[in-house]
């Protein structure tokens, strides 16, 4: 089945990217697109593939950058459980075919700011515990101060560079793994990129079991 939506999300992945948005229809009295709501709520799509984490290979997805409509012919849904967005889809089928023009009105309708905390708490992350508690895995919310910083990593005798966001959000700091490539890019070239936007909106995912905790994740960065 033929489905669309507006990309929010296009992150790096174990193996690969990540690569979500929120589920659009078209109207055909009005000439434009619409958003897919579930009790109120925005519905999300992430496109996974049958790799061992679900990651979507790379080559497909390079092209795609926040804001793009996205057509994918979806196979298989309704998975449930955490990642109630995850679809199967044809690996041949995902492509841009538009772009959306965002603004803070339309944005401040895509986000979702009553909660009191990102995925139930304060921390960096979720214990498996929790997750049964959860029915999702990724929204945008709108947040104050972003800030980014760097920290050095070393695993199995390797030394990596993580880039990491702080940002108020609900009079909390939190301070995420930044995994949109696009926007890293951004940051390297002018470290003072985020002087320059005025309203921020952050896609937040909620990654895989990894190293015995599920990790919050900045999977996209959009600045008015």
């Amino acid at each position: 089945m033929i489905r669309h939506f507006i990309c929010f999300a296009n992150s790096k992945k174990r193996g690969g990217r990540c690569i979500a948005g929120i589920e659009v229809v078209f109207n055909k009295e009005k000439g434009n697109y619409s958003i897919i709501t579930d009790e109120g709520r925005p519905r999300w799509i992430r496109p996974i593939s049958n790799a061992e984490h679900g990651e979507v290979p790379t080559e497909l997805v390079q092209k795609i950058l926040l804001n793009n409509l996205v057509e994918v012919d979806v196979t298989e849904d309704g998975f449930g459980g955490y990642q109630s967005e995850n679809v199967k889809f044809n690996l041949s089928s995902l492509k841009k075919v538009g772009n959306i023009n965002v603004s803070e009105k339309v944005l401040d309708r895509y986000s979702e700011n009553e909660e009191a905390n990102i995925f139930g708490n304060v921390g960096k992350a979720v214990h498996p515990d929790k997750i049964p508690s959860l029915s999702r895995s990724i929204f945008l919310v709108k947040v104050d101060k972003p800030a980014i910083h760097k920290v050095t990593n070393q695993y199995n005798g390797k030394t990596t560079i993580q880039h990491r966001m702080k940002f108020n959000f609900k009079e909390h700091e939190y301070d995420f793994s930044l995994t949109d490539l696009n926007f890293i890019d951004k940051y390297e070239a002018d470290n003072n990129i985020l002087d320059s936007g005025t309203s921020f909106y952050l896609t937040i995912s909620l990654g895989v079991l990894y190293m015995d905790w599920h990790a919050k994740l900045v999977a996209g960065v959009i600045m008015i």
